[in-house]
């Protein structure tokens, strides 16, 4: 497993910032993107290895085990071990994982204050060693345990969760099929998800929902993290479970494929992107009965959100958080700013947000802003209307933050030629017209919220 170094040029960097990566800087620019984090996963997994030798983990000796397998694993299939050490789970693991060791080790160079050491996992290697091998079919015996409750839950992440009796558990892959066996019982492993809990309900499978449309396909994991205890940044009591529901994924489905078509025949662009970044949707429950969506910056390619209502809906928001994708491989190339405390008025927020809060949302509202921009010519009456008052609304709003971060003096040199390319991009969208009905609601929508948080905030 080889480390690279990685930089992005001018150009890309200039066309990252303005919105406008088509063509040979659009590819080059997402290959980078994906090549960093993968960098960054490969370097946590040999910095977790390392620590865990040298603090004489109680795992140690598993662990080197199964890094050892993984890299037999790496030789006879490649690609299997990739989807798997650069699953959105895993990375968060990885990160999560270091840090709880790090915080036990001298230096503390990765790790945050009040990290805790006893929650390092690093023994759930083996779990992606077995994941790999099921995707890869490649033969191996494995031990696996993970127990939870009154039984054992064992995740291979990116494939599926089996619930056996409790006890030891073991893997075997061999060319015919997978399967976990443990305490009495036996689960057979698929290498596709059919919807099917599986024997007595023991397994529950990953779905790969794809969608095809003039020879361009995505095809994102519905992953709800169930059972892969290495967590991530969010709470999961908001994941939604969806992904072992066969007609909740159906309805994901039907909806990622209307989506894609609305996408690909007129938001070249972004479906490009989605298509490059986008690994797995993670279902989240509406919060107090509304829409919720959210990008964890430690699971990179992974998006959660509750089900929009509509295909406009689903597309529009995967506007807007591929932007955080985006923004967090870019922030680990550059130093963007430097936190100082302070907070700043957003639009799209009812409470001040701090530095990188900004940032993000400045350049999700820049992603907002070219869908409707684009999107109000498709539709007409109440609809275009709509989309025009939308177009226009954060234009303004999003153009107005950046501003406010270009004064701020909070960030970098590079940090505000990435902000100016923002709002270079948005203030030449002032000049599209834009029906003055619709101009003035912006305007009022736009100086209504203004005012309410002035009234709360000063």
């Amino acid at each position: 497993m080889r480390l690279q170094g990685h930089r992005l040029s001018r150009t890309t960097f200039a066309a990252l910032s303005r919105g406008a990566v088509r063509g040979a800087v659009s590819a080059d620019a997402l290959r980078e993107l994906t090549a960093v984090r993968r960098s960054r996963d490969l370097l946590l997994l040999r910095t977790m290895v390392d620590l865990v030798t040298r603090q004489r983990h109680p795992a140690a000796v598993a662990v080197a085990d199964a890094f050892r397998r993984l890299t037999d694993l790496e030789r006879a299939a490649p690609a299997a071990v990739a989807a798997v050490v650069h699953y959105p789970s895993v990375a968060a693991w990885l990160l999560r994982t270091v840090r709880a060791l790090d915080a036990a080790d001298t230096g503390g160079r990765v790790g945050r204050p009040g990290a805790d050491p006893a929650g390092a996992r690093p023994e759930f290697l083996a779990a992606v060693v077995a994941a790999a091998a099921v995707r890869g079919r490649v033969p191996i015996e494995l031990d696996l345990t993970d127990a939870t409750g009154a039984g054992t839950v064992v995740t291979l992440p990116s494939v599926g969760t089996a619930r056996l009796p409790a006890g030891p558990v073991r893997l075997r892959v061999t060319a015919s099929g997978a399967e976990l066996s443990g305490g009495g019982a036996a689960v057979a492993v698929p290498h596709s998800w059919d919807g099917q809990a599986g024997e007595n309900g023991r397994w529950t499978g990953v779905p790969l929902i794809a969608a095809e449309h003039l020879g361009q396909r995505i095809e994102p994991r519905l992953d709800s993290f169930d059972g892969f205890a290495g967590g991530w940044e969010f709470d999961r009591e908001l994941m939604a479970g969806e992904s072992g529901d066969r007609s909740a994924v159906a309805g994901w489905q039907e909806r990622l494929a209307q989506a894609w078509r609305l996408l690909v025949a007129h938001h070249g662009e972004l479906a490009t992107e989605l298509a490059a970044l986008l690994t797995v949707l993670a279902p989240m429950r509406p919060v107090h009965g509304g829409f919720a969506a959210a990008t964890p910056s430690d699971a990179f390619g992974c998006v959660a959100m509750s089900r929009p209502r509509d295909a406009t809906g689903l597309a529009l928001n995967l506007a807007h958080e591929i932007q955080h994708v985006k923004l967090t491989a870019i922030t680990d190339l550059v130093t963007l700013g430097i936190d100082s405390g302070q907070r700043f008025y957003a639009p799209w927020r009812e409470e001040p947000r701090p530095l990188f809060g900004m940032l993000h949302g400045v350049y999700a509202h820049l992603g907002v802003t070219a869908f409707w921009r684009r999107q109000r010519h498709l539709l007409a009456g109440e609809a275009a209307r709509h989309a025009h008052i939308q177009f226009a609304r954060w234009r303004s709003a999003a153009k107005g933050a950046g501003s406010d971060l270009l004064a701020s003096g909070q960030l970098t040199g590079i940090g505000a030629e990435f902000v100016g390319g923002v709002v270079d991009t948005l203030t030449a969208w002032h000049r599209d017209p834009v029906p003055s009905e619709a101009a003035a609601v912006a305007n009022r929508l736009n100086a209504d919220h203004r005012a309410v948080w002035r009234r709360v905030y000063g």
